[in-house]
């Protein structure tokens, strides 16, 4: 029988984030992002979430990475240094060599274009069974793009993921395209 009063919510969230409380600070940072119940506020968002990532909550630090990357590249840098920390807990391992492998391999944000550094970030996210990663890699390997080619090394990344929720039918499709090919492919020797 308590209205709901978003103002007073978000000051007992402030008084918990004081006293330490990181997951406090996460939880106005999403309010804000999300603009729930008031007008987004990325800003605010920002300042929770680096608050909520320096009292060591994971999550805030992996939006905060996220929010970087994906809306200010200018801030490339921090975020590279948030999602290493964050492998380096053993938090996001997946998703965050994933982001790696993405900003070395493109450039993002004035990071100097690094194929290989892209590639090692690639595998140690397969190595994970991130499905992006698996995925991405596979198709690498079964095209030969930046790798030796190895068909077999691309249906093992595939079938090490196929039972993924999210993305089932697309690692369904790619492997039954990669073994039919394979299996229609004439033998030349």
């Amino acid at each position: 029988n308590i209205s709901k009063n978003l103002e007073k919510g978000i000051g007992f969230l402030n008084k918990g984030l004081g006293l330490g409380d990181a997951e406090a600070g996460l939880e106005i940072a999403d309010i804000f992002y999300l603009g729930n119940g008031l007008e987004e506020n990325h800003a605010l968002a920002e300042e929770y979430w680096i608050r909520s990532w320096q009292l060591g909550d994971e999550l805030a630090g992996f939006k905060l990475a996220n929010y970087y990357y994906d809306d200010h590249i200018e801030k490339i840098q921090e975020a590279l240094k948030i999602y290493t920390e964050l492998i380096e807990r053993n938090e996001f391992v997946g998703n965050c060599n994933l982001k790696l492998s993405k900003i070395y391999k493109r450039g993002i944000g004035g990071v100097i274009p690094d194929s290989a550094r892209a590639l090692k970030y690639l595998q140690a996210g397969a190595e994970n069974s991130n499905v992006n990663c698996c995925m991405t890699l596979g198709l690498k390997y079964y095209r030969g793009d930046g790798v030796e080619k190895d068909v077999a090394k691309a249906i093992e990344l595939l079938e090490r993921v196929k039972d993924n929720d999210l993305f089932k039918q697309e690692v369904d499709v790619l492997l039954d395209k990669i073994i039919t090919k394979e299996k229609t492919k004439p033998n030349i020797e």
